[in-house]
């Protein structure tokens, strides 16, 4: 109806389209231009100056009072003050809605109230309403020959003014000139003469500079204002400035002060180009058109270079080139998709006219929108421009579908008027459903409140009018041009006429064709329907998917050719220095070849101000005359300014597209300001902004369903993948970094300096771990690590309770109900709620009161404030409301809450097993990122040492001075684990899906700490002859004597000397920190029967009391106690270290011994100087004289009190003279400690040596080594060249060695039956015998004297020898170190006397065999020595010797070989004592066919508990002997190695030959027995380890699964429990007896040779005389230290049926 008025009437429509053209032209010109559209933040600013004040006084006299006023005024939301120097600024936010501009009235109004409070000398306060659009224009301007002063002062009295008087224009300010003022300087001595003070001649001075209102004078009929002209106006006026004392006298200002008019300092400076100048910042009002104003002002600046010839002015900033650059976008599309129209229509429908009607359809619809925003008060601006492009690609449809409609009735033969009334009507309620439909869509985004549904608003309804005025025009113009200009003879004339455009004749052809396919392919998809809908569906969910790979943001980026650089230098930095380095700056951007304008305002940074800052701004050259973006610039000018020091730089380029709504420069600059150290900024964040379900800009960038790698905390990928929604907006991810953890734990995990892991990419935030898309669109998980054996549900994991409390996180960001809360300076809020803070729990609780099921509470540290000042503010927990958390969180501001800058914690990790990693290496989960978890505050330095406790009861280290926290884990990745099974825990319930612990012993599945490790059934293999079962034999409960071959694994449990260790750390006030189900003492998981279990149950802190042992997520109690930590001793200086390096492999010499100094008497003596931190310190020296590293007590040689010198830390100088018996090394130790708490404490330890006077005081050394049989001299010392030039050389030692077989040492004692008598200490170190009188090593107890000669050879007397080595290896073979004549027992007497012996490889090998008849490998001599060692104390015998005894027999001949053990000394669950090396072979059998037995009875389940003994990382088996061994482990090979590492410092490793902490070594294995760890005289030196295999970088405890390079096996043997010292020791001693596993069959290393000197020098100086002992300290008991034995004590008692060379 509305089209037929229109045809019949046209010339009223074209009148009308016209008006509307004309209109919209008319509102184009009119149209407001901005940058963004009008919006009424709900944001305002007090700003006031206070010149000189801090930062302190600025916060108490003006920022607080402002606080306190502006608080009160209606619907406001936060209050927030920023105090800093000379300045104060308060913010004030309000709700969304609230009228700012009556807000600014009321806060006027209160100002003014409150202003007599503020200090006189304080500036008004400035309110501030925040505008987008109020960017300044920055004009730059300088003079060649003009000082800055002059500058100055004609910009403000000439320029300045007329720039203001430009209409738009408000204020104009000048920055980086130089301004007088006058400075009097009072002295105090005439001015107290005249008994005048300051306030007098300040309140002078006050009131005699100003003018007032006088009155009116009349005089006729004309009456004059009369005004007292009193303000000074020179400093000859203030000089003469009457002054009345309290005489009664007069006096001028002059005769009291100094009155001059200097320049006033400089707060900042300006550069333009690298020349000085001035920056003028002109502020436009806030209804003034940003383009006109700067039109306007480019005039008015081109008038001003016309006066003023000798100015250079530009302007540098102006955001209305972007504006005009953006609208002329926007017609020139418009035109295009006119043109672009007309062509495309003229093609299809081959008529000119059609075409030409919809060309101007076009143009008519936009100036109709234009006049619509016109009415409707819409500027021109970034996003109501964009809805104009996106409207034109709508509108041109109506138009086309209305004239098609026409057009087909038209060759239908209709007429041209009919046409159009019959077409138009046909599609107009079609066209108008379709439009309103798509308003409908857009509608909504109108009605948003708030800030962001102002700036939606634009955007909505100018696509809303573009659309509306498309339909219009469509359903009126287009008819009425159709009924007016369509002609039949049209098409006729366009082919003939237009003869350019002939070669269309084709394009009818090929419509013709493309109709038929097209017909051919819509009756196939309707004959095919489900075919059809199957492939639309596909296209779809592929478009759907590409969504990530396009990203997706809120607005494009633009170049705007304007680069921003911020220089920020350290807190204090002084404004000449920042100039110098702003001018280093400027000088490399001028390597930029892009810059058109470089202008710097130093003193003054991005989100900062004050003398340490500076902010330089680059304009370059139109993007047509360069060849790289804004991006790449910023890139280079990144790369140029790198290594300036002592300066933050950051660069960025300027993008009004707001795509991310704050620059990642931006981001960071706040992350690091709200997680500072000190002086950091509290934040308040609306947690909309990282709320998806919300209608957020920063939503608005969102891209759904992100993939993200997942990685533990060792930042290694675990290969698990999640998916979350994720965004890239930089807002967004400013919320993740401060709220997904704890803000300092993100800074110290991803932040580190110089190995960022977030860095900024091409100006976007980028998590470099992360693959595309998911590196630069985040979630709230990205940035949680997780353990990397964890297998339950990620999500599970993410979202726990447990671990929002460890990370410190804001815990579940997909949930509203976690979203709102108070933790320290953070406060996030729902500001949608009626309410700031919104208390979301259940029970009305507060936001930060969420509390976990053990009693915890998340963000705990809110609810403890809120308790301890209920009283002072009347409330508490139950009753706060949100001004408490506003008030909490800038407070806490106050407060320093991290720790530990520019210190290093140092941590002792212990473990029960550890995992291997690809590579075959350890792989320790409790890395440093963990431990930091714990402690997010702690900013230093951590170091983790990590051990099994394995390794951990061999190492002789103090803990209480090495470390200051011990952590106890739980990491069972060493063992084998079985996994969704169940667990049960003490309260009685129970859960699936876990993984734990698998053992042959179902009573041990789930053991993490185990006293008594797993069982094994011993077998009977018998392979070579050789019976190679063991069993236990034992008294079982009255039931008799009870033969077993269940063998027992070794625990992984601390001996009770470590126990003890551990107590003494917790003493000296250390925390010791327990995983979960340890300090809960699970006993499904933790051995009831453990030293572990006992410690823990003991020293566990409860809720009200501090006992020591800290559980790991009991973050605040551990970081109170670090925090406290006791300020530690330090050592200024210690005695010079030895360094026992050679000048080669070759050349044993001994390159540089670096000696210690003598005294005149040339005596060597050490220095050490410490200080402590206060008093009440006393110190002790030891020097270790039993060559074990242990410093008893009875090695002390000085002790005292050290001085504090009265808080000065004065420095202890304490001398120690080395007694002149001392040849070669001194091992000591200083240790300063508290006396009222002697476990707190702090040693050092070290290597020293004493030179000799002279070549004859070098000690003698002569060595005998027994050797099993004559080896041709492969091992053999005394002709073996490689040991001979390493023991031939030695600076202090003469050593001689001769080589005799066991057979010849027995000639000795032949056909004598010697006895010895080892009841009674007669070593030569005993006081009590002083020189050896009474005894021999010539005689026995009868007096017979021992051989010297043999076969008519004189070898000497044994007396005349220093040490023994019994040894080497395998060669023993069959030879038995017989005692028939008493030479075994020689050896037990020799050791005895205080000398030295020193036993090697295989003398503990395998177990007292017999081959043939004859006992083998060192029968005798075996027993003998794991006697002394303690490795006979459980009672395990070789199955050959059980089945020749039974009864009282069996348990005699037990005793006989085990002595100082009573029968029935070991219970049955003690059945252990092998290594582990050990079990591999006595779990071995044929027999074995059906491991996989449920039942595991009998010999079918045996199975090595360390997985890697079975298969290697991989899952590979790596023992293939048959298909029992590949699925147990256990094989009958040597399992060779070459490579063994060091467990502790001492002279074995230190002197005469440094030796590595990993060498290689000839192939050799373990031994049979487990060392005595609870003995407290065994020191473990060195264990064997697996070899390195090929290609990794690992050392020491790297194992390969390579069969070439781990000798004779492929197994993981030693590798898989680092540093076992029970099991995998390598060399050892007790006292005088050494053990070294060197010589399995050959020597051929440097290194290994090197090691074997050292252990027989270690073993002989523990032998000969020992050190005198001087004593300090005058009560001390006399005779300690000097009265100490220094050799190992052997008690034997004759009497207990022991005969070695018994038999049964």
């Amino acid at each position: 109806m509305f089209s037929k008025l229109c045809i019949r009437k046209p010339v009223t429509t074209i009148m009308v389209t016209l008006m509307v053209f004309i209109a919209g032209i008319v509102s184009y010109f009119n149209l407001d231009q901005a940058l963004m559209p009008d919006m009424d933040l709900p944001i305002a600013v007090v700003m006031t100056t206070y010149v000189g004040a801090s930062p302190e006084e600025i916060e108490e006299l003006i920022s607080k009072p402002m606080e306190e006023s502006l608080g009160s005024i209606a619907n406001v939301d936060t209050v927030t003050s920023y105090s800093s120097t000379n300045s104060s600024m308060v913010l004030l936010q309000f709700v969304d809605g609230t009228d700012i501009d009556m807000a600014a009235v009321d806060m006027r109004d209160k100002i003014d109230q409150m202003k007599s409070t503020l200090p006189d000398a304080a500036g008004d306060p400035m309110v501030i309403k925040m505008d987008i659009n109020a960017m300044p224009i920055t004009i730059g301007v300088k003079a060649e020959n003009m000082d800055l002063k002059s500058l100055n002062d004609l910009l403000e009295d000439n320029v300045a003014n007329r720039l203001e008087r430009i209409e738009g224009v408000a204020s104009v300010s000048l920055s980086g000139g130089i301004t007088n003022e006058v400075r009097i300087t009072v002295d105090p001595v005439k001015l107290a003469g005249y008994g005048l003070t300051t306030s007098t001649l300040s309140g002078l001075l006050a009131a005699e500079n100003m003018n007032l209102p006088s009155g009116d004078l009349t005089q006729g009929n004309t009456t004059v204002a009369v005004r007292t002209i009193g303000e000074f106006t020179s400093v000859q006026e203030i000089n003469n400035l009457p002054i009345p004392t309290s005489t009664g006298a007069v006096i001028h200002l002059s005769d009291v002060a100094k009155v001059e008019q200097v320049e006033a300092d400089r707060d900042s400076f300006t550069y333009i180009n690298g020349e000085k100048g001035i920056l003028l910042s002109v502020d436009k009002q806030s209804t003034a058109n940003l383009v006109k104003v700067s039109q306007s002002l480019k005039d008015e600046i081109a008038k001003l270079q016309r006066d003023y010839p000798e100015l250079e002015i530009d302007m540098l900033s102006d955001t209305s080139d972007y504006i005009e650059m953006s609208l002329s976008n926007i017609t020139e599309t418009a035109l295009l998709a006119a043109v672009i129209a007309f062509f495309v229509l003229l093609l299809f429908l081959k008529n000119a006219v059609t075409a030409g009607i919809i060309a101007v359809s076009i143009p008519t619809s936009i100036m109709a929108t234009f006049a619509l925003m016109y009415v409707t008060d819409i500027n021109m601006n970034m996003i109501s421009m964009g809805g104009v492009a996106i409207g034109i690609g709508m509108l041109v449809d109506n138009s086309v579908v209305v004239l098609d409609s026409i057009y087909q009735y038209y060759e239908r033969g209709y007429t041209a008027a009919e046409s159009a009334e019959i077409g138009a009507k046909e599609v107009s309620m079609a066209i108008i459903a379709s439009t309103l439909t798509t308003v409908a869509v857009f509608l909504p985004m109108a009605l948003i409140g708030g800030t962001t549904g102002a700036m939606m608003k634009n955007l909505s309804f100018t696509i809303m009018y573009a659309l509306i005025a498309s339909v219009v025009v469509a359903l009126t113009f287009v008819p009425m041009a159709c009924a007016l200009l369509l002609k039949r003879e049209t098409k006729t004339f366009v082919w003939k006429n237009l003869k350019f455009l002939s070669f269309l004749d084709h394009w009818e052809g090929a419509i013709d064709t493309l109709s038929r396919k097209y017909e051919k392919l819509l009756k196939w998809a309707l004959r095919h329907r489900k075919k059809t809908v199957l492939t639309v569906l596909l296209v779809f969910i592929l478009s759907l998917c590409s969504i990530p790979l396009a990203g997706m943001d809120f607005m494009a980026s633009m170049d705007e050719g304007v680069a921003t650089i911020s220089v920020d230098l350290p807190n204090g930095t002084d404004l000449d220095t920042t100039e110098e380095t702003t001018l280093e700056v400027l000088y490399r951007l001028q390597d930029i070849p892009e810059a058109d304008v470089v202008y710097a305002n130093v003193g003054s940074g991005m989100l900062s101000s004050g003398t340490n800052s500076a902010s330089i701004t680059m304009n370059l050259v139109d993007a047509k005359d360069r060849k790289r973006s804004t991006e790449e610039v910023c890139d280079d000018i990144e790369k140029l300014l790198a290594d300036i020091p002592g300066a933050d730089i950051t660069v960025s380029s300027s993008d009004s597209a707001m795509g991310s709504l704050a620059s990642a420069d931006v981001t960071m600059k706040i992350f690091n300001r709200v997680s500072a150290s000190e002086n950091y900024a509290s934040i308040i964040i609306d947690n909309r902004l990282f709320d998806f379900s919300q209608n957020t800009l920063t939503s608005l960038s969102t891209v759904n369903n992100v993939n993200m790698d997942i990685f533990d905390w060792s930042f290694k990928d675990t290969g698990k993948d999640y998916q979350a929604t994720a965004s890239s907006n930089n807002v967004y991810k400013l919320s993740v970094m401060l709220m997904s953890m704890n803000p300092n734990f993100f800074k110290q995990l991803y932040l580190q300096p110089g190995n960022e892991l977030v860095k900024i990419v091409n100006g976007e935030l980028v998590d470099t771990l992360q693959r595309s898309p998911a590196d630069k669109c985040w979630s709230g998980y990205t940035f949680q690590l997780m353990e990397k054996d964890y297998s339950g549900n990620l999500y599970n994991y993410f979202t726990s309770s447990e671990n929002w409390f460890l990370y410190g996180s804001c815990s579940n960001l997909s949930e509203q109900k976690y979203k709102t809360y108070v933790d320290n300076h953070i406060f996030t809020f729902n500001g949608n709620s009626c309410v700031t803070m919104q208390f979301v729990n259940e029970a009305g609780g507060l936001g930060s009161d969420k509390q976990l099921q053990d009693g915890r509470y998340l963000f705990g540290n809110f609810r403890d404030y809120l308790d301890e000042n209920a009283d002072t503010f009347q409330y508490n927990a139950d009753k706060a409301d949100s001004s408490d958390a506003v008030r909490y969180i800038l407070g806490i501001g106050s407060k320093k809450q991290y720790y530990g800058e520019n210190t290093t914690l140092r941590i002792l990790d212990l473990e029960p097993s550890v995992g291997l990693d690809s590579a075959s290496k350890p792989e320790w989960t409790r890395t440093e990122n963990y431990i930091r978890r714990l402690i997010p505050d702690f900013q230093g330095n951590i170091e983790v040492t990590h051990m099994t406790t394995a390794e951990y009861i061999g190492k002789v280290d103090d803990i209480n001075s090495d470390y200051d926290l011990v952590y106890i884990g739980l990491d069972a990745g060493g063992y084998n684990v079985k996994t969704n099974a169940q667990a049960f825990f003490n309260d009685g319930s129970s859960t699936w899906g876990n993984t734990i612990t698998d053992f042959n012993d179902d009573s041990l599945d789930g053991k993490i700490y185990f006293h008594l490790g797993d069982r094994m059934v011993s077998t009977c293999y018998d392979g070579g002859g050789r019976n190679r079962s063991v069993r236990f034999i034992y008294n079982n409960a009255g039931t008799g004597v009870v033969s077993s071959e269940e063998l027992r694994f070794a625990g992984n449990d601390i001996t009770n000397i470590k126990k003890n260790e551990l107590i003494s750390f917790i003493a000296s006030g250390k925390p010791v920190v327990a995983e979960k189900y340890l300090y809960d003492l699970e006993r499904f998981f933790i051995d009831t029967g453990s030293n572990l279990y006992s410690l823990v149950n003991s020293y566990r802190n409860t809720e009200t009391e501090i006992k020591g042992i800290y559980l790991y997520s009991d973050t605040r109690r551990l970081q109170d106690t670090l925090r406290n930590k006791a300020e530690a001793v330090i050592f200024t200086s210690i005695p010079a270290l030895y360094n026992g390096t050679t000048v080669s492999d070759t050349n044993p010499t001994i390159s540089n011994p670096n000696y210690l100094p003598v005294n005149g008497e040339g005596d060597a003596y050490m220095t050490f100087e410490f200080t402590v931190p206060g008093e009440g310190y006393n110190y002790r020296i030891y020097v270790d004289q039993d060559r074990d590293s242990k410093f008893s007590s009875g090695e002390i040689v000085q002790e005292g009190t050290a001085a504090y010198n009265d808080g000065n830390r004065g420095v202890n100088t304490c001398i120690y003279e080395v007694a002149s018996s001392i040849v070669g090394i001194v091992q000591w130790k200083i240790e300063v400690y508290r006396n009222d708490n002697v476990n707190v404490r702090y040693t050092r330890t070290g290597s020293s040596a004493a030179k000799l006077r002279s070549d004859t005081e070098r000690k003698k050394l002569n060595v005998l080594q027994i050797m099993p049989k004559n080896d041709s001299g492969l091992l053999n010392l005394e002709k073996n060249d490689l040991f001979r030039k390493r023991y031939s050389n030695l600076n202090d030692f003469d050593v001689t060695v001769r080589t005799i077989t066991w057979s010849d040492f027995e000639k000795f004692f032949a056909g004598e039956g010697f006895e010895f008598d080892l009841s009674q200490d007669i070593s030569s170190t005993n006081p009590e015998t002083g020189v050896l009188a009474s005894v021999s090593d010539e005689l026995d107890k009868s007096g017979r004297e021992i051989r010297s000669e043999l076969d008519g050879r004189s070898i000497g007397k044994l007396s005349s020898y220093n040490m023994i080595i019994v040894g080497f290896g395998d060669i023993y073979g069959a030879v038995d170190l017989s005692n028939t004549n008493g030479a075994v027992e020689y050896l037990q007497y020799y050791t005895k006397l205080g000398k030295s012996i020193l036993y090697t490889h295989d003398i503990t090998s395998l177990y007292n065999l017999k081959q043939n008849g004859n006992k083998t490998f060192g029968y005798t001599a075996n027993a003998m020595l794991r006697d002394i060692m303690g490795m006979n104390r459980y009672k395990a015998v070789s199955t050959e010797l059980a089945s020749l005894a039974s009864g009282d027999r069996l348990k005699n001949a037990v005793t006989g070989y085990q002595s100082g053990l009573s029968y029935d000394e070991i219970s049955s669950d003690q059945k252990q004592g092998f290594t582990y090396y050990a079990m591999k072979r006595l779990g071995w059998t044929k027999k074995q066919t059906d491991w996989n037995n449920p039942n595991k009875t009998g010999n079918s389940y045996n199975r090595l508990p360390y997985r890697y003994m079975i298969t290697n990382p991989q899952g590979n088996a790596v023992v293939n002997e048959n298909s029992v061994s590949s699925s147990t482990g256990f094989a009958n090979n040597n399992d060779l190695t070459t490579t063994a590492t060091k467990v502790n410092e001492g002279q074995i490793t230190t002197y005469p030959y440094k030796i590595s902490d990993v060498l290689s070594i000839a192939p050799t294995h373990g031994q049979w027995y487990q060392l005595n760890m609870e003995d407290k005289e065994v020191t473990v030196w060195y264990c064997l380890s697996d070899p390195v295999a090929s290609g990794n970088a690992g050392i020491g405890s790297a194992r390969s699964s390579s069969s070439t390079e781990n000798g004779e096996g492929s197994a993981l043997t030693y590798g898989v429990s680092p540093n076992d010292a029970a099991n995998n020791y390598y060399i050892y001693s007790k006292g005088n007896v050494f053990y070294s596993g060197v010589g399995h069959s050959w020597v051929s290393g440097d290194m290994e040779a090197k090691l074997f000197v050292n252990t027989m020098i270690a073993a002989y100086r523990i032998s000969y005389d020992a050190p005198t002992v001087k004593i300090e300290k005058a009560d001390m008991t006399p005779g300690v230290g000097a009265g100490q034995s220094s050799a190992y004590d052997l008690s034997i008692d004759k009497n207990s049926a022991k005969d070695y060379s018994a038999d049964v």
